[in-house]
């Protein structure tokens, strides 16, 4: 492979890509401009397009199903883990900031927003669960 060749490796998605075979300057304005030219999935396009509005029913039971879902799962977990307070408070963040990505791409698409938000809902309410449950400290 020349200086000059581009190689693409991923399946073409946001994020699998690696460019080699270029200079690090080469690959950062290359990397700039494909992002400044983003797309989103087709039919986000096409819901956009349409200019159709939310589902705002369905969408906020789909949110509060979600959360009680999460809420419950971390509830779970830090009863279990209870005894050891820094141990569930370590596990609680680990939780968090595994789903912190995933709920912050998820925030403008049109159906995954309302999951977005109740599971992030559904953390908040995990995490006021753990603080009642775990034991006091003096």
């Amino acid at each position: 492979m020349g200086d000059g060749e581009v190689r693409r490796t991923g399946d073409g998605t946001q994020g699998g890509d690696t460019l080699i075979g270029m200079g690090d300057a080469d690959r950062t304005t290359r990397l700039r401009d494909e992002q400044m030219h983003h797309r989103d999935w087709g039919w986000v396009e096409q819901w956009r397009a349409q200019g159709e509005r939310p589902a705002w029913g369905p969408g906020v039971a789909m949110a509060a199903f979600v959360a009680t879902l999460v809420a419950v799962a971390l509830f779970v977990l830090t009863s279990g883990l209870a005894d050891t307070p820094w141990l569930a408070i370590s596990v609680n963040l680990v939780v968090a900031a595994g789903m912190a990505p995933a709920l912050w791409l998820s925030r403008a698409l049109p159906v995954l927003r309302f999951l977005a938000a109740g599971a992030a809902g559904g953390l908040v309410l995990g995490w006021l669960g753990m603080l009642a449950t775990l034991p006091h400290w003096s």
